[in-house]
Formats: C-alpha cells, sequence, structure tokens
C-alpha cells in the first residue's frame, strides 16, 4: 500500500508541527492553549497531526478511511446500505479466512452489562462478538457495521504494537459516513473523538490500570508538556517556568 497509517499517523504527534495552531496563536497564546485544550482535541492531533476543528480535518479523514478500507481489504461501504445481505456475506468470508468465531452477545453471560458497547473483539478467543437482527433493515445495517468494526480488531490483533489509539482509529474511521461528517464538522471531536474512540479507548486504559494495580494509567499524549516539548518546540524550562507563573 502506498501509505502506512501507522508511519503516518501515530508519528504526526511527535514529528509534526501544528501550522494551523501556530499560525493563529502568538508563542504565550499557544502555550496558555495547551494547558486548556480539550482530550478530544489533544488525541485527534496525536493520531493526525490536526485539531478537530482544522479545517483540513474532514479532506484527511476521507483521505484515512480510503487507505484503511483499502488495507484491510474491503469492499465499498455503500454496498452494506445498498445490498446488506451481501455485504453480511462478505464479511462471513472475512471472519472465516481469520479463523474469527462470530457469537452474539447473548452467549457472553454478565460481560455487557459490565462493558457497555455494541460489539467486542476478544483476542484470547478469536471471537467477535456482536447482535445481528435481521427482522429490521436499520438494526441490521448498523450491526453489520458493528461486526466489520470487531472483525478490523480482529486483523489488527496481528499488528504487533499498534497503539490502542490507531486501532480504534482506524476502526471507527473506516465506517463513517463522511458526506454527514462534511455536513456537521462539529461532530467530528465531539462524536468521532470524544464519544467513539476516546471512549474506546479509555475503557482500554481503565483495564490495564485494574490489571497492572496501578492508581493512575495515562496516556502520554493527555499532557500540555507532550505537544509543548515534543510538537511546539518549547524547552522543558520555559514550560515549568510557565507553570510556576500559572500557579
Amino acid at each position: 500500500m502506498k501509505n502506512s497509517l501507522e508511519n503516518s499517523q501515530v508519528k504526526n504527534a511527535s514529528s509534526n508541527k501544528s501550522e494551523s495552531i501556530k499560525q493563529e496563536m502568538t508563542k504565550e497564546e499557544l502555550m496558555a492553549f495547551r494547558f486548556i485544550q480539550s482530550k478530544s482535541s489533544r488525541l485527534a492531533e496525536y493520531l493526525t497531526g490536526l485539531r478537530p476543528d482544522d479545517r483540513k480535518m474532514p479532506d484527511r479523514l476521507i483521505e484515512d478511511q480510503k487507505i484503511i478500507r483499502e488495507k484491510y481489504h474491503l469492499p465499498p461501504r455503500d454496498i452494506r446500505f445498498e445490498t446488506p445481505s451481501e455485504y453480511e456475506y462478505f464479511l462471513l468470508e472475512m471472519a472465516k479466512k481469520n479463523n474469527v468465531l462470530i457469537k452474539d452477545k447473548s452467549e457472553c453471560g454478565r460481560f455487557f452489562e459490565k462493558f457497555s458497547a455494541a460489539g467486542a473483539y476478544m483476542e484470547d478467543s478469536h471471537a467477535a462478538v456482536i447482535a445481528l437482527n435481521r427482522n429490521e433493515e436499520k438494526s441490521y445495517k448498523k450491526g453489520l457495521g458493528v461486526l466489520e468494526h470487531e472483525l478490523i480488531h480482529a486483523e489488527q490483533s496481528h499488528q504487533s504494537g499498534m497503539p490502542i489509539e490507531l486501532r480504534e482509529y482506524e476502526a471507527y474511521v473506516a465506517g463513517l459516513n463522511m458526506q454527514l461528517l462534511k455536513e456537521r464538522p462539529e461532530d467530528i471531536e465531539t462524536i468521532l473523538f470524544s464519544f467513539f474512540i476516546w471512549g474506546s479507548v479509555a475503557h482500554w486504559y481503565r483495564e490495564q490500570k485494574e490489571v497492572w494495580g496501578l492508581t493512575e494509567f495515562k496516556p502520554v499524549w493527555d499532557d500540555p508538556d507532550f505537544f509543548l516539548v515534543n510538537i511546539d518546540g518549547f524547552t522543558k524550562e520555559e514550560v515549568e517556568e510557565y507553570k510556576k507563573i500559572k500557579k
């Protein structure tokens, strides 16, 4: 594939300057902004090098969707809505090829009482857990989108070292309604990066915190220092001095 998301996205946070921010703000304003920047804005910039409200973000998401769907050999997204049964057949063949068992949510006991989600990929049992209601068209199409999402996670499980943030970004962006996002760009932060991606990523961090018995397990990017030093070109001394003044 011509482009690699793993190379071009996560590394954006440590190598690319956010030119849109630099052009809009003075050095002092940029320093102050980093301390009030929302978690979802930081996550978006970490993954793409762009803030959610950047005018270039919709086009970036459109391009990334093409790359992701090509990467996982997914058919055109429109087929899910035009001929859902054909799309289900493709996904079932994809699962079979990757030795992924498809299970109904009803088979998972109390798991979904603790973890509120439309589906899940169980890496230990290689199972995609979903609920497909073929008797109601809207629900059926939505369920196929969930199945696609979990099958992407199944393929990602073979990609050693892929950050959880990138895993969720790929799986969600693959199924995005791009026309809707272009019409409602405000949803890019509130729905995509906050509700969907951060919602799933936060669950993973909570699990890791419990597994390791830690009082805190925090993403490296959820810190103004990360951007100020690695992205914006401030020294650690400048950042510490600002913190003293801020107090």
